[in-house]
């Protein structure tokens, strides 16, 4: 697992706050791998987020990279279950803030 210190969020043309999945993941110390912990949260239907809305995909040659809004990565990091990371990120999305 790699441990991050800071997740950055990537501004749209429309102002708007994006975070990299992965960075999140990592960020928060989520102690399943990247893909199951994708496949039981972001993609799964059960928890309502909207593609082109809550997040968007795009393909970085054959991997697809998922990035996330500033308002689900809050959600996502909620769904940690009260990890200290997951606390930290809460705050910060909530606020707009790089961390």
């Amino acid at each position: 697992m790699v441990e991050m210190n800071r997740i950055d969020l990537i501004e749209d043309g429309s102002g708007g706050l994006w975070a990299e999945a992965r960075d999140l993941h990592a960020f928060i110390g989520i102690d399943r791998g990247y893909e199951e912990w994708l496949d039981d949260t972001i993609l799964n239907p059960s928890h309502g987020f909207i593609e082109g809305v809550d997040y968007e995909v795009y393909l970085d040659g054959s991997t697809k990279e998922y990035y996330i809004s500033r308002i689900m990565t809050g959600d996502l990091a909620m769904m940690a279950h009260g990890e200290q990371r997951g606390r930290e990120a809460r705050i910060h999305m909530a606020k707009g803030e790089r961390i």
